[in-house]
């Protein structure tokens, strides 16, 4: 059968096959679950940093203004801003202007667009439309070019489904004892430890905006 796999993961079967010692190819079946373990630990993932795609992907927030001279976009890192555009009329029925061009600064790695005027507390004020996130091609994986998916992230996936996988038929099993010993197994939880936390941590978003 083919193999199918989310375009946004995290991991490819390949990587994690590596890392668990088996062929990919050898056995259909075994790879597929492993494509499925990885797309579900990805949507796991992806909640976890606060329900962000970390897939470049085009985006439209609708933002409040604050008394400040600034906002902040919610998905990085920001590779292109297509349009910054203010409301005017109502929310219910809005009309959205294009800001002028010169008007702003982009930061795009911090996601921070920069006015040269200080606004006051407005809602759903600005609307901006632009693209975010990294590129994923396993099939040109060292080519910066094509990938830019963070080795770690895709390194914490890659534990995280050999962490399942190797417990796979301890499913449903809590507790087995082995040469006197007990191991306790939580299988329907995943295992982040401090070194994966600090990793996704770095990543996680808060959203104050209306994605449109």
């Amino acid at each position: 059968m083919a193999l199918t796999q989310i375009p946004y993961a995290l991991a490819s079967v390949d990587k994690v096959n590596q890392a668990l010692g088996v062929t990919t190819g050898a056995d259909a079946v075994r790879d597929q679950r492993i494509a499925d373990m990885i797309a579900a630990v990805t949507d796991y993932i992806e909640g976890y940093c606060g329900g962000r795609r970390f897939l470049s992907t085009a985006y439209t927030e609708v933002q409040d203004t604050r008394r400040s001279s600034y906002i902040f976009l919610e998905h990085r890192p920001v590779t292109a801003i297509t349009s910054v555009k203010y409301r005017t009329g109502l929310p219910a029925t809005p009309t959205w202007v294009d800001y002028y061009g010169n008007g702003y600064l982009p930061y795009l790695g911090s996601g921070m667009i920069r006015f040269f005027s200080k606004f006051v507390p407005f809602p759903q004020a600005f609307q901006v439309v632009y693209t975010a996130g990294y590129l994923i091609d396993w099939t040109n994986f060292n080519d910066p070019t094509k990938h830019t998916l963070p080795h770690d992230l895709t390194q914490v996936c890659i534990e995280l489904v050999c962490g399942k996988e190797n417990k796979r038929l301890s499913q449903g099993v809590y507790q087995e004892s082995t040469e006197g010993q007990s191991v306790t197994y939580e299988s329907d939880r995943y295992e982040l430890n401090d070194d994966h936390k600090q990793i996704l941590n770095k990543y996680k978003i808060n959203r104050v905006s209306i994605a449109v």
